[in-house]
């Protein structure tokens, strides 16, 4: 999906905008960087125990529950190697976007080089070409 149909699908959602943080491929996606497939927000302790009623449960790859639902997979935080950000720490470096919260690139950049598996890598080229025509 591209930035005007990723901003319909939150809007959709309506989720009270201070309450999630969209990061992953949205990020991008808000940005003109690159399409993506998914929305992941990570949202508020109450806001989970919310979507937890009508969400489906999902065990991931750190053993933490996710929930889902179509294309959105909601956390209650991201984390790997020293990166590990909680909803308010996201929250509050957040950038709005067309009024919906999103994870700030350098904060992105940054879990994509600790995860650094080839879609992160790929992803982390196309955030320094952004970068370098600004």
């Amino acid at each position: 999906m591209d930035k005007r149909e990723l901003i319909a699908q939150l809007i959709a959602l309506d989720l009270p905008k201070d309450e999630y943080v969209v990061v992953g491929g949205g990020v991008l996606t808000a940005h003109h960087i690159r399409d993506t497939a998914d929305i992941d927000p990570v949202v508020s302790p109450d806001l989970f125990c919310h979507l937890q009623v009508t969400w489906n449960q999902k065990i991931r790859p750190n053993g933490k529950i996710g929930l889902y639902q179509g294309c959105f997979e909601a956390y209650l935080d991201v984390n790997c190697g020293d990166s590990q950000e909680s909803f308010q720490t996201l929250l509050a470096s957040s950038e709005l976007i067309a009024g919906i919260h999103f994870m700030h690139l350098s904060t992105l950049a940054e879990f994509k080089r600790n995860y650094g598996r080839n879609k992160d890598l790929s992803d982390l080229n196309l955030i320094a070409e952004f970068q370098n025509n600004k």
